[in-house]
């Protein structure tokens, strides 16, 4: 039995080396960038976003908690996404408090850019202390009495006319304007007039 190959076999023959694809690391492109950025967990983008997701969440009460096998990458993961995670800053504000005259017990907010409400409050300070200069010797001018006198003058003249007219109109229904001591100082009553004297109503009750 003839066992050589034939000229058929030769030909169609494969050396041991060309069963399987050989591919030469010299050849293959490389990139140190995307060497870099490969160290999340391959197949794992949605737990990344997951865990970029809680780290922006800034409400109290909130944590991250990561679970896995032990050998996984989760701990190196976790470290990288933490150390590359950039927090968006809010744009930072000087909240400054201050009296509300209206309502006390509601203080008025005001909001201030970065660093003016040590400034503010500096100047509050420096208005309080020339308010307290100023405002004494504003009450002490010439000019001021003389106008307080006037406003004084010219209100009692209107009151005195007001209740002059009050007067008149109640004695001519019989009754009577009088000023009785009272707690709280002098008050004003009106009374019924009985033979031209003014009569208490508890003495008419009688």
């Amino acid at each position: 039995m003839d066992l050589k190959p034939s000229n058929t076999e030769k030909r169609l023959k494969t050396p041991s080396q060309k069963l399987r694809r050989r591919v030469n690391p010299r050849k293959l492109p490389t990139s140190k960038t995307y060497l870099r950025h490969r160290t999340h967990i391959i197949g794992q983008e949605r737990a990344i976003q997951a865990l970029e997701l809680g780290l922006r969440v800034e409400s109290p009460g909130f944590n991250v908690f990561v679970s896995g096998p032990s050998g996984c990458g989760k701990m190196t993961t976790t470290r990288h996404v933490l150390a590359s995670f950039k927090q968006p800053r809010r744009p930072l504000k000087d909240y400054v408090y201050v009296y509300n005259f209206l309502e006390p017990d509601r203080p008025r907010l005001i909001v201030l850019e970065p660093g003016r409400g040590p400034a503010f409050k500096k100047a509050m300070q420096r208005l309080i202390k020339s308010l307290q200069r100023e405002i004494p010797k504003a009450f002490s001018t010439e000019k001021y009495h003389k106008e307080r006198d006037q406003l004084l003058n010219t209100y009692q003249g209107r009151e005195h006319e007001l209740v002059g007219r009050f007067q008149r109109k109640l004695q001519r229904q019989g009754f009577a304007l009088v000023e009785l001591q009272g707690e709280a100082g002098v008050e004003h009553d009106v009374l019924p007039v009985i033979d031209d004297e003014p009569v208490p109503f508890q003495v008419l009750e009688q």
